[in-house]
Parts: structure tokens; C-alpha cells; sequence
């Protein structure tokens, strides 16, 4: 494989620091976490295909260099397979490089380095622990907040030329309204472990990368669906894991034909976004290169859609019926408490009041976005309920 591209020494340059990335005349190399998962994956196949002549590393847990490569090269291949990529995709595959580590030492940089042969490179850190659950919240932080500080090291340890770092929409906590885009106070309260440590953890990528003046962007995209021309997926959380406890619920027989009505404010919206418009999205970004640094930027829906809307698009594939109790409705009926604790980890997000500004990503120049709104939704769910069998 190719390695080693030359550098422009460009004038003007601050002492000890990389300059920033021309995509028109060099080639940047990219490290990349996470990359075995669904963001990940999609974002590597859709960079190297807009990137012909770029390479990308990715850092894999995996007990041998072996089992490393087999599992990045099967994670890329379901990406390409839910994306639609049928061709060149030996070539694509032969520009990502599998690298042995995780995010709990630095002993894997200097495979990096060998890797690069002295190239310029800069850092997506997209891995994560996703878990909402209070019992993993240890491991979530020790994760996602401390993998973070070492990731930053290993920054500082590679000369990278910038830090990108992709956190979540919903470190917004419990707040109502609309959230801003450079708005980072903590606060009071966040719905789970995961929320708080993303929230962390943007705070640690602030602060380490001004003590190294490293120029950083933050992603912040909200709940990733499948694929916008294939509606296809190769992992379930989030609304699918709500679509798949609905399905479930209806395969039983117990809610056959009923009408379950949930709590929930009358203008709850839920904001959907398919896989390849973020990673359209996080690329356009970074190829904006200086004028997007030092921002973050909320990956999410334009419009978001209404949660009664979504709820009756669900509904008839479930087969049975989900509304709104109002505010002055009565207690729940005990189906839908029991709906409601299947369902607990997600109902959070079921009752939000809130729109996410994205002021910034309009400035950067992002191509607009095409409308999700409710019949393509129900496309999406269609193709994964079909799957699902």
C-alpha cells in the first residue's frame, strides 16, 4: 500500500504545528475509532469514496492483528452493503488499514506511526460506549470520557493536525426550547450516564486541545437511522430498538388491536436523521478546513417530525395503535405502563420539547438536507420490520 505523501511547508506557520490541510493539493491521512461501528464504518466508506487517493487507520480491539483486520474489513463490507456500493470496493478496502489497540493505553501509536511513514495526519474519534443503562455507567464514562483524554494524547504523540471529536445532540440534558450549537454550560440534569459523560467529555476535548493549540471540531448528531436510498442498517439501537419492543409487543397477542395512549406534550417532536446525510454532513465539515474549526455542530434534522406522527406511522406496522394521553387525561392504563417500562431507556426521548439550531453547519456552507418527513419515514420502517421478519 501507498504510504507517505509529501508535506507543503507552507510560510506562515506557527512553530511546532502542522499546517492546515489544502484538500485540493495534499492527501491527509485519517485515524479513525470506532470504526467496526455504524457511524464509523459508513463515514470510512463514504470518505475513501470522495477520497481516492487518501488512506485511512483504524484502531480496532481485537486480540491479534489478524482478528483486527477481519473485523474491520467485514464492518466496512456491511457498510458498503447498506449504502449500496457495489463497485470498487476492493480498492476502497485496500486503503483501510486495521490497527491493534483500544482506549485504555497509548501502546498502539507507534503501529501508527509505522503506518503513516511520517504523513500528515488527523483524528476522528467516533468510538464510543453507548449503553444507557445505570448499571454501565463506570464503564460508559471510563469510555467515553477518559478513552477521550487518552485519544487527545495520542494527539499530541502523532503531531496530528487536528482533533475531531463525535459526541451527541443530547448532551443538551434536560433542557427545553432551542439548544444552540456553541452552547456548553452543564445542564441540570441529564437522562442518563451516557448524555453526561459526552458531556464530559466535549468539556475535556475544549480544554486539552487550547493547552496544545489543536484545532478541533464536535459532531453532535442526534438519533441515526438506516440509510436514505436503501433504508438499510447493520446495528440496532435507538428508535429501531422502540420499533423492535413495538413489533415484539404486537407479536405477543397482548395489544392486538389496541389503542395504548403514552404521556406526552402535545408539540414532542423526535429528531430522526438517516446515516449517510451525517456523514455527508461530518465531510463537508471537514473539508471546510479552518473555517469549521473550533465549533461544534449539530448533525440533526432541519425539520424534526412530530412525535404523533411518528408514532402513527409506527403504529399500524406494530399492530396496534400508540396516541397521546393529554396532560388532564387520567392515570396511564396498565398496557401502556407496561409499554412504558419495555421501553424505558428511550421514553426520555419520547417527550421532548425542544429543537436543535444549526446556525453554525449553515455557515460552514453544508449542503441542505433532503426533508425527512412522515412517508419516507415509513419506508424506513417498512425495510426494517421486513428484515426483522
Amino acid at each position: 500500500m501507498q504510504r507517505g505523501h509529501d508535506i507543503d511547508k507552507k510560510e506562515g506557520r506557527k512553530a511546532g504545528m502542522p499546517s492546515a490541510p489544502d484538500f485540493k493539493t495534499e492527501t491527509m491521512d485519517l485515524l479513525v475509532t470506532g470504526g467496526s461501528g455504524f457511524l464509523g464504518s459508513q463515514f470510512i466508506v463514504g470518505w475513501l469514496q470522495r477520497h481516492t487517493e487518501a488512506h485511512v487507520a483504524c484502531l480496532i480491539r481485537a486480540p491479534d492483528d489478524d482478528a483486527a483486520a477481519m473485523k474491520l474489513q467485514a464492518a466496512l463490507v456491511r457498510a458498503a452493503d447498506d449504502g449500496g456500493v457495489t463497485t470498487g470496493l476492493d480498492a476502497l478496502l485496500a486503503r483501510a488499514t486495521a490497527i491493534r489497540g483500544d482506549l485504555t493505553s497509548l501502546d498502539w501509536v507507534g503501529r501508527v506511526e509505522a503506518w503513516r511513514v511520517g504523513a500528515p495526519i488527523r483524528i476522528l474519534h467516533c468510538a464510543a460506549n453507548l449503553s444507557f443503562r445505570a448499571n454501565d455507567r463506570e464503564a460508559v464514562r471510563q469510555t467515553n470520557v477518559d478513552g477521550t483524554r487518552i485519544m487527545l494524547d495520542a494527539a499530541r504523540a502523532l503531531g496530528a493536525t487536528e482533533f475531531n471529536y463525535v459526541s451527541t445532540a443530547y448532551i443538551a440534558g434536560d433542557r427545553v426550547g432551542t439548544i444552540l450549537e456553541d452552547e456548553i454550560g452543564q445542564p441540570s440534569g441529564f437522562t442518563n450516564a451516557y448524555e453526561e459523560s459526552k458531556w464530559e467529555a466535549e468539556a475535556v476535548v475544549r480544554t486539552m486541545c487550547a493547552e496544545s493549540d489543536l484545532p478541533f471540531r464536535i459532531f453532535r448528531p442526534s438519533i441515526i437511522i438506516g440509510h436514505s436510498v436503501t433504508h438499510r442498517l447493520s446495528a440496532l439501537s435507538g428508535f429501531y430498538k422502540v420499533a423492535e419492543t413495538m413489533q415484539a409487543l404486537g407479536r405477543s397477542g397482548r395489544a392486538q388491536g389496541e389503542t395504548i395512549l403514552l404521556p406526552m406534550p402535545h408539540d414532542a417532536t423526535l429528531d430522526l436523521i438517516p446515516v449517510d446525510v451525517v456523514v455527508a454532513e461530518m465531510i463537508e465539515l471537514l473539508e471546510a478546513g479552518a473555517t469549521s474549526q473550533g465549533h461544534a455542530f449539530h448533525l440533526t434534522s432541519d425539520i424534526p417530525l412530530p412525535l404523533v406522527e411518528v408514532l402513527r406511522t409506527l403504529s399500524p406496522l406494530a399492530g396496534f395503535t400508540v396516541g397521546r394521553l393529554s396532560e388532564d387525561g387520567g392515570p396511564a392504563s396498565k398496557m401502556a405502563e407496561f409499554l412504558m417500562q419495555r421501553l424505558r431507556y428511550y421514553m426520555p426521548y419520547l417527550g421532548q420539547t425542544r429543537s436543535f439550531d444549526r446556525s453554525n453547519v449553515h455557515r460552514a456552507g453544508v449542503t441542505p438536507q433532503t426533508l425527512l418527513d412522515v412517508g419516507r419515514l415509513r419506508d424506513f420502517v417498512t425495510s426494517f420490520l421486513a428484515r426483522e421478519g
